[in-house]
This record gives C-alpha cells, sequence and structure tokens, in this order.
C-alpha cells in the first residue's frame, strides 16, 4: 500500500510538472518574443532636450564616436521627448551619404581621411513628439517605480545575437499563424526560455513513464518491462534531441535531415505509448477503481483516439513548407496534446488506494 501511495503522488506531480512546463514553454516564450519585438524604447542623442548644440569632432573625442556610439547604453529615461535627428557636415557642406555614412565610417574606427578635415554634427528637431522616448508614454510611471525589465530588454535588442523572428510585430500564430514554433524558440534570447523547460519536460517524461512501469508492476506482481514505457522512452529522447539541435544548421544536408526526423518521432512515439498505456489501463479497471478516476480514463480514451487522427496531419505538415494554416495547426496541436498529461494528473485520485476489486452485492 506504500508503494502505491508513493509512486501516485509522485505520477500526479509528474503529470502536473509536464503539463505546466510544456504549457508555459510555448505561451511563454511567444509572450517573451512579443514583449520584446514590440518594445520600442530608446535612447538617442541628443540625451536631453538642452543639448541641442553644434558640436565639433576631432581626434580628442575621437571625432564624436563617443557621443554618437557610446560604449555603454544609455539608460532608456536619458532620452528627448522631441525627435531628433543629427546634421553631420565636412568643411561646412553635407556630409557625403549624410548621418548613416558617417556612422558607418566611425564604426570601422576609419579616421585617417578625417583627419585636419572640419567636422561639425548638430542636431535638429525632426518631429516634435519622440515616439521611442519612454517619458512620452504612460508606463513611465511604472519605469521609474521598477526599471530593470525595461532596461533589460533594451539591452537584449543592443544585442549582436537577437533577431526577431517577425520584426516589430506581435504575433498570435495560434489563430493566425505567422510563424512557426521553432522560429521564434530557436532565436536569442527565446531559445534560452524555451530550451530550458522543454529540457526539464523530456526528463520528467522520462520519470512519468518509468512510474507508470512501476505501478504496473505492483498491480501485476512482476518485473517486466511494459510496450509503453518502451515507446514512451523513445519519445522522451526524441524530444530531447530535437531541442538539443533546434537552431543548429549542418553543413551536410543529410544531417538536417536526420534532425528533422526528431519531432516526428517524437510525435509517433508519444501517442503509440499513450494509445497502448490507455488501453491497457482500461483492461485492469476492476483492480484499480480506487486508483484511477474511471469517467476520466473513458474521457482519455475519447482524447486519444482524436489526437491520433490529428498526430497524422501534425507529421505531414511538419515535413512540408509551413504556411499559417500550417502553423496554426502545429501551435494548437501540441498544446493540445499536453493536456493528456493533465487529464492523467486530474484521473489519479487522492484517497487510499485499495487494489482488491469492489464488493459483490446481493
Amino acid at each position: 500500500m506504500l508503494g502505491f501511495e508513493n509512486n501516485r503522488s509522485l505520477l500526479r506531480i509528474y503529470s502536473i510538472i509536464i503539463f505546466v512546463t510544456g504549457v508555459l514553454g510555448l505561451i511563454g516564450s511567444l509572450i517573451l518574443h512579443n514583449s520584446i519585438s514590440s518594445f520600442n524604447f530608446k535612447s538617442h542623442f541628443p540625451y536631453s532636450d538642452s543639448k541641442h548644440l553644434k558640436i565639433t569632432c576631432d581626434k580628442k573625442n575621437k571625432f564624436c564616436k563617443n557621443i554618437l556610439i557610446p560604449n555603454k547604453i544609455s539608460l532608456l529615461d536619458k532620452c528627448s521627448k522631441k525627435h531628433f535627428r543629427i546634421k553631420v557636415r565636412l568643411n561646412d557642406e553635407k556630409y557625403p551619404g549624410g548621418y548613416e555614412a558617417y556612422i558607418e565610417q566611425l564604426l570601422k574606427n576609419s579616421f585617417e581621411s578625417l583627419t585636419n578635415q572640419k567636422i561639425t554634427i548638430e542636431p535638429y528637431i525632426f518631429r516634435e513628439i519622440n515616439k521611442s522616448c519612454i517619458k512620452n508614454f504612460e508606463i513611465y510611471w511604472l519605469y521609474k517605480f521598477f526599471p530593470y525589465p525595461f532596461e533589460k530588454i533594451n539591452q537584449v535588442k543592443k544585442n549582436i545575437n537577437y533577431i526577431s523572428a517577425t520584426g516589430s510585430n506581435t504575433v498570435n500564430p495560434f489563430f493566425y499563424g505567422e510563424t512557426s514554433i521553432s522560429n521564434i524558440a530557436k532565436r536569442y534570447p527565446v531559445n534560452y526560455f524555451f530550451k530550458t523547460l522543454m529540457f526539464a519536460l523530456s526528463i520528467t517524461l522520462f520519470l512519468y513513464w518509468g512510474k507508470f512501469n512501476t505501478i504496473f508492476n505492483l498491480i501485476e506482481k512482476n518485473k517486466r518491462t511494459e510496450l509503453f514505457y518502451f515507446f514512451g522512452l523513445i519519445s522522451a529522447v526524441s524530444l530531447f534531441f530535437h531541442i538539443f539541435f533546434l537552431g543548429v544548421i549542418f553543413e551536410t544536408q543529410l544531417f538536417n535531415k536526420i534532425k528533422s526526423f526528431f519531432i516526428v518521432f517524437f510525435i509517433f512515439f508519444e501517442i503509440l505509448a499513450q494509445i497502448i498505456l490507455t488501453l491497457r489501463l482500461y483492461k485492469i479497471k476492476e483492480i484499480t477503481f480506487n486508483f484511477f478516476n474511471l469517467k476520466i480514463l473513458k474521457l482519455k480514451i475519447y482524447f486519444i483516439t482524436i489526437v491520433s487522427v490529428l498526430s497524422v496531419f501534425a507529421i505531414y505538415i511538419i515535413r512540408v513548407t509551413e504556411t499559417n494554416f500550417e502553423n496554426i495547426f502545429e501551435w494548437n496541436f501540441f498544446t493540445f496534446l499536453l493536456f493528456f498529461y493533465f487529464l492523467t494528473f486530474i484521473m489519479i485520485k487522492k484517497n487510499q488506494i485499495s487494489i482488491h476489486p469492489p464488493p459483490k452485492t446481493l
């Protein structure tokens, strides 16, 4: 009895961990992506509305490089409420190529051609309201109270590794399918968040299938390895390697094709393991009536039937070019699949377990 109780408790814990971790990984990654992509607050030179002066650029100030391209990212509230642009003049004439060309030359540290030249920069008002200055928005009160998340996102967007999957637009792929799961999950910094949760999920899957195998051994008083346990482990391993290689591009095309099969193996063996497990549970329902909620068990049978049909389509769309409809299906399918573990969580009863059949009535 004690062994049953311990395994029952652990199985409920593993089930809810898989569900919560999976949903958080998918939806959390989407929220994180949208939060960063839509974040358009910046701090520009001049860093306040009072600094409108013309500045001479020479060797002493590295031709204004430290002013225009500061080594340290300026705080977001060091911005001007008005939208300024910069005039760059060479010997009192417009700099060839304008401001962008001058910045490009500074980034290359190409100062030889600038020596002995008269170079000046001068800000001028382009618009009365700077739409990238946080001080012009109501959210500024929150920034003053808690600036850390705002500054952290600003640092992320300045990082050379950051490339948004959808530009500056927010997306809702559950309804519109603008992008795939992998396109968001493989990019910095979402990849750290997504991969950490998915690695935790794949490890918990090992524990989940192992615990169900142990429970069947206790019920049937044997030490055999159940078939669903074997298929469940294959699905967990496949998910682990899919996440491990997510975003990795091999020079050899063969390796890229092999990599793409991991997610297919995960879906196939996951569904196969769930089918076998559900049927085995239903077969011994008379023995475990105090262990499982039979109504939920029947619901799982209907659920796995629907998922089995959908998985055929899921495996197909993974192998072809992505479209908006396929992305919609992908996001909703993998979220829907996670509810199998939530059903397991609510199926397992909390009360003391008896493995004896119910008493017969006259």
